[in-house]
């Protein structure tokens, strides 16, 4: 699978877990503007937990210089 392919379909699954959670329209702009809204606050916290992740150790390197 293609890294396009791979964000499609993860698009879509954001997308009917939404609509399950949500519904598939909505009652007016405002109610959409709340939605997204929550979506992206949601997003910023995913982002900051990731943030807050130590890398892992670099492994060392072989006689051969070859990772």
């Amino acid at each position: 699978m293609s890294l396009n392919d791979g964000i499609k379909q993860l698009v879509d699954n954001e997308y009917n877990r939404a609509s399950e959670k949500y519904g598939k329209e909505f009652n007016s702009s405002h109610e959409a503007y709340a939605v997204i809204l929550e979506e992206i606050e949601e997003a910023h916290e995913n982002i900051q937990e990731v943030s807050s992740w130590q890398p892992l150790p670099t492994p060392p390197e072989s006689e051969d210089g070859h990772g």
